[in-house]
């Protein structure tokens, strides 16, 4: 008889310890360390802070049980099986992105980062390595005249995107990142390392695209498109016309073109600031401002223009980066909407008690297009109806005292809370949020029931457990 693991109660990783130190445990981390190609970092190795880090520093101090960081599919399962006979729950980690921290906990963190290889299969899908970050993906890809919408950031890992549906530039012409998947390879909880595809286990197939993490995925297959150029831009209005842009903006890309996608953000950075940037697919520099001057017409004002440049796919995702290897102690809510919202609250909210510690964003997401093509019930991504996402975000130094991480927090909830009544209670899964108060129908709609099943079926012992993972169908019954 399997033993149910049971579901963690966390609501934030903070301080999380490694589950256990049993004597028992250590031996089935030697066996481990014999049958890997990969390492094994465990407490007190050398190597094990710096294995057990993501991107975000907010969550340092979790220390899990084992980091296994994997160099082939062999590895993973040695991984699963070894965290398995040690009764601790696992996480798969691929780019360590995730903005609530749960690509590490307290259990075992499988790490697929040096599982990076990109090919061509023969008839021109390409497979992707579950650990190949997006700009190593675009840089094969443009090589070869071909692109994928995939994220606005180099840095993120591919699987992880997928998993919770896939934002990017591309986006409003060709759909999510997750729309494009062909087929993945998957290590299940037993053990079995499956192929996953509309014929092969299609069930697991309609969960990995959008739903999260089943298993651990050691590979992705795309279907990719020819590569398209595209004009980059970047547009700034004194702060001063927020409620006017904001508001314009909402009209504005409601009959927008799906080669335009568009972030209209308001940032802090020493005054603040407000922005719109993005791009346009096949799209001369001078035609997309002609695209812009019906909504400088709207505001009355015309912006400033702070870089227009055409450029390759590639290059455009390069463009938008960041700047640093990882960020302090950061927090971010989010929401979907369908209808304009006032933006007056919004705006004075960001302006409210500013505070020289806190960098604050508030960025407006344009949807629509090609994400609204397929039914909700296509694949595990439900929310197929939405116009525009919000998402908060604020950041402190990672040393700041508690007071400031507090405040910034307070800042955080009331931003959200300003527009939330006009909210879709819905939010895109890869914001993950840890505060979220009924995360499951707000990532996956009505589409969460299905993942319960299809978590049942796949995951039984709940082996692969996070604070917001897929829950097992209440009352979880072991397998006999």
């Amino acid at each position: 008889m399997r033993t149910l693991i049971p579901e963690l109660n966390i609501r934030d990783h903070h301080g999380l310890a490694p589950l256990t130190r049993d004597p028992d445990t250590l031996s089935v981390w030697r066996e481990l360390r014999s049958r890997l190609d990969g390492e094994l970092h465990l407490p007190g190795d050398p190597g094990y802070h710096r294995a057990r880090q993501v991107f975000f520093a907010r969550y340092d101090d979790v220390l899990p049980s084992a980091v296994v960081r994997c160099r082939t599919p062999h590895d993973v399962v040695q991984a699963v099986g070894a965290a398995t006979r040690a009764g601790l729950p696992a996480v798969a980690r691929a780019g360590g992105h995730s903005l609530a921290g749960f690509s590490v906990g307290p259990g075992v963190v499988i790490d697929v980062s040096p599982m990076n290889r990109v090919d061509f299969t023969a008839d021109g899908i390409v497979r992707v390595g579950a650990g190949t970050r997006a700009g190593r993906l675009n840089r094969f890809l443009t090589a070869a005249g071909r692109m994928l919408p995939v994220g606005t950031d180099t840095r993120v890992g591919v699987a992880g995107l997928t998993l919770g549906g896939g934002l990017g530039m591309a986006g409003r012409r060709f759909g999510f990142t997750c729309d494009h998947l062909v087929a993945a390879d998957v290590v299940l909880a037993d053990g079995r390392w499956v192929t996953c595809d509309r014929e092969r286990h299609p069930d697991l197939f309609w969960a990995l695209r959008g739903g999260g993490s089943f298993g651990v995925v050691t590979s992705l297959s795309f279907a990719v498109r020819p590569a398209m150029a595209l004009s980059a831009f970047r547009l700034r209005w004194p702060f001063s016309a927020a409620e006017a842009v904001i508001n314009a903006w909402q009209q504005w890309i409601r009959d927008l073109p799906t080669e335009f996608m568009t972030f209209l953000a308001l940032r802090d950075e020493g005054e603040p600031i407000l922005e719109l940037y993005g791009s346009a697919l096949a799209t001369e520099p001078d035609a997309a401002m002609r695209t812009v001057a019906p909504l400088a017409a709207a505001i009355g004002l015309h912006p400033t223009i702070e870089a227009l440049w055409p450029m390759s796919f590639r290059d455009s995702i390069a463009f938008w980066d960041g700047t640093r290897d990882r960020h302090g102690w950061r927090a971010t809510k989010s929401e979907c909407f369908t209808k304009p919202i006032p933006a007056d609250a919004l705006v004075a909210q960001f302006t409210h008690a500013r505070h020289p510690a806190q960098n604050r964003s508030v960025e407006l997401i344009q949807l629509g297009g090609a994400y609204n093509a397929l039914p909700a019930q296509a694949s595990a991504y439900a929310h197929r109806t939405q116009s525009f996402t919000i998402k908060h975000s604020v950041e402190v130094p990672t040393q700041a005292p508690p007071t400031e991480k507090t405040s910034a927090q307070n800042w955080l909830n009331h931003s959200w809370a300003s527009v939330r009544p006009h909210g879709t209670r819905t939010v895109y899964p890869n914001f993950t949020d840890p505060d979220l108060p009924s995360w499951p129908t707000e990532y996956h709609g009505a589409n969460y029931p299905k993942l319960q099943h299809i978590k049942a079926h796949y995951d039984p012992t709940n082996l692969f457990a996070a604070p917001q993972s897929i829950r097992l169908p209440n009352p979880p019954r072991p397998p006999q």
